[in-house]
C-alpha cells in the first residue's frame, strides 16, 4: 500500500541526510561535530545524525564537557543539552 511504499521513502530520505550531516559536520581529528561545542554534539544527536558507531563518545564528550565546564550553550540549545546531557549527569 501507500503507506509502506511512503514509510521507506522517508526512511531512505532520513537514513540520507543523516549521513549527509555527519560527513558534512564530523571532525575525525577531535572527534566531535562541528567545533564541539555542546549545542552542536547535542544538536547531532538530537535529530539522530550520529551513527551507532559514534554515539557513545559523542554523549560521553557531550556530558564531559558538561560537568567540567557547566554550561556554555545559548537559548537555542536548552532542549538538546537537556535532553542529552543534563539527564545523564
Amino acid at each position: 500500500g501507500t503507506l509502506v511504499a511512503d514509510s521507506k521513502r522517508f526512511h531512505a530520505l532520513a537514513s540520507h541526510y543523516t549521513t549527509a550531516f555527519d560527513a558534512a559536520f564530523w571532525d575525525p581529528k577531535k572527534g566531535v561535530y562541528s567545533t564541539g561545542t555542546q549545542m552542536a554534539q547535542a544538536a547531532a544527536l538530537w535529530i539522530g545524525a550520529v551513527p551507532e558507531s559514534k554515539y557513545d563518545g559523542v554523549l560521553a564528550s557531550l556530558v564531559k564537557d558538561l560537568e567540567t565546564n557547566g554550561i556554555t550553550f545559548g537559548f537555542l540549545g536548552v532542549n538538546e543539552c537537556f535532553m542529552f546531557g543534563f539527564a545523564l549527569c
